[in-house]
């Protein structure tokens, strides 16, 4: 553990920490009676606060954010091309989120809607029909992280690939634009962790060239291709950049992509709508991680809750047909299929993506706290008014660390009866508690590709389920006598909250309707 908290990036060792977080849910936060959480590291004395109370969380993440900033420094990890909107904190982030917001219009939405559409298609004809009636996934997830990054290889590239690769490799590169894109994705740690000169010198990275020391393969075949990727994904990145410089004003205005909005920055004459080109990189960086790898993830619990719940997935099946039959799918349905948002959702809060927001700070801080009770006690009669009701003040130091501990909140049955209860019906209601629900985040920084992320995760499920009937493969997930419905859901759906909650092995068997 001293080796861990000496080398590597404090992002990854919050990551390796949350696990406690992920297991106790909201079992902690009742042992101890509080929505607030404190305790002491042995080596510090400064104090770290575990929140999970949403009226504390609306004033540290909307209300009074800059009193309480997220501490930038952890996410360094994710400046492999160019700082972004999510390692950037104050004036610099604001200018960020200006100029990136624009490029997650409803156009774009509706471009990954078609998007998603034409691929997962592709992958139905040009894959799954050949398998005959049964298409059997040792892990689900790979095909929707291919899925995932097509789809963003699309909408923010505008790069078209087919689901069965055909694009050949261009003159002057050593892997295609897929291949590095893949590959970075895959190894993005790596590029995190290890020091820069690892991967070249600084004009090496500045020109997009591979540093001999991991390219030459003398740290292993991984870190070989990793340099390499790296470096080609920057040098494409570069000449599309380049190819859209060129380009007319009216090509410029048909293009719906991100990378086109945000290379438009790099021609601005306004400081405060302007990007550097690695500033581009980095925010195209940053987008192709969290659209890929979250969105993959969140649709691979989607699946595997569905293959367990048989007649939630009727339910959904019925939904699905009601709204469009065998018809094709239109970007005016994405709205009448709620079920399929609210089943979405539904795995989001059972597995929210981000275990937890670091926070710290900036100024000495009061707030009173509710008491945190379990299901039980919120539904005993004889449980005083008083203990439901009565609240302690708590005292957060300047300096503080804080953490914002999403699946207690998510598991927290005051809001969310029946907390472990596979429920879409819940989003069915208006009222349903917005407030305590962080699968996007909330406030100035909730996720800026929310609506990018529900369409084609709602096209997704709906194509697919509607073609397939889900089920777990027995083969490979055998069923264990006596081993209760929750158990067997545990068993199948463990993940590992290292940066974003990743499962471990979901293996399901789809078969034609």
């Amino acid at each position: 553990m001293c080796f861990i908290h000496v080398f590597l990036p404090k992002m990854v060792k919050s990551g390796l920490e949350d696990s406690a977080k992920w297991d106790s849910k909201h079992e902690d936060c009742v042992r101890y009676g509080w929505e607030v959480i404190s305790n002491v590291n042995l080596r510090f004395s400064q104090p770290k606060f575990h929140i999970s109370d949403p009226r504390i969380l609306n004033q540290m993440m909307t209300i009074s954010r800059s009193k309480f900033p997220k501490p930038h420094h952890i996410y360094k990890v994710l400046d492999i091309y160019g700082i972004n909107v999510v390692s950037t904190e104050g004036s610099l982030w604001a200018r960020h989120r200006r100029i990136s917001s624009p490029a997650f219009s409803e156009s774009m939405a509706q471009l990954a809607w078609e998007q998603t559409i034409r691929i997962v298609e592709e992958m139905f004809d040009t894959d799954w029909d050949k398998h005959g009636d049964q298409v059997s996934l040792g892990r689900v997830e790979e095909p929707l992280k291919e899925i995932t990054m097509l789809v963003i290889m699309a909408a923010a590239f505008g790069h078209v690939d087919d689901w069965i690769p055909t694009k050949a490799l261009p003159s002057g590169h050593a892997m295609t634009f897929r291949d590095s894109l893949q590959l970075v994705l895959r190894n993005w740690l790596l590029l995190g962790i290890f020091p820069r000169f690892i991967w070249g010198s600084g004009q090496n990275r500045k020109d997009m060239r591979p540093g001999a020391l991991a390219a030459g393969g003398w740290l292993g075949k991984r870190m070989q291709e990793t340099a390499v990727s790296y470096a080609e994904l920057g040098r494409y990145m570069r000449e599309m950049v380049h190819n859209y410089q060129l380009g007319s004003v009216e090509v410029k205005r048909e293009r719906r992509d991100v990378f086109s909005v945000l290379t438009a920055a790099i021609e601005s004459e306004k400081g405060n709508t302007q990007m550097t080109m690695d500033e581009v990189f980095g925010n195209m960086f940053v987008f192709l991680l969290a659209g890929h790898e979250t969105t993959a993830h969140t649709l691979a619990y989607v699946f595997g809750l569905l293959a367990l719940e048989e007649d939630e997935q009727n339910r959904l099946l019925d939904h699905i047909k009601g709204i469009v039959g065998e018809r094709e799918l239109e970007y005016a349905d994405f709205t009448k299929l709620d079920r399929v948002m609210g089943v979405m959702y539904e795995a989001m809060r059972l597995f929210p993506p981000v275990v937890n927001i670091p926070k710290y700070s900036t100024e000495d801080a009061y707030f009173m706290v509710d008491p945190a009770l379990s299901e039980e006690e919120l539904t005993d009669p004889t449980l005083s008014e008083e203990r439901r009701t009565r609240q302690k003040e708590v005292f957060i130091p300047k300096g503080s660390e804080i953490g914002i501990n999403t699946p207690a909140l998510h598991y927290n049955p005051k809001y969310w009866p029946d907390p472990y209860r596979f429920n879409p019906e819940r989003y069915m209601k208006k009222d349903w508690p917005k407030e305590a629900f962080l699968g996007f985040s909330i406030g100035p920084r909730q996720c800026l590709g929310r609506k990018f992320a529900e369409v084609e995760s709602v096209a997704t499920i709906t194509l697919i389920l509607r073609k397939y009937k889900i089920s777990v493969d027995t083969a490979k997930f055998p069923e264990v006598a006596g081993e209760s419905k929750m158990a067997r859901r545990y068993r199948l759906l463990q993940g590992d909250p290292i940066i974003t909650l990743t499962p471990k092995q979901i293996p399901l068997v789809f078969t034609r309707r």
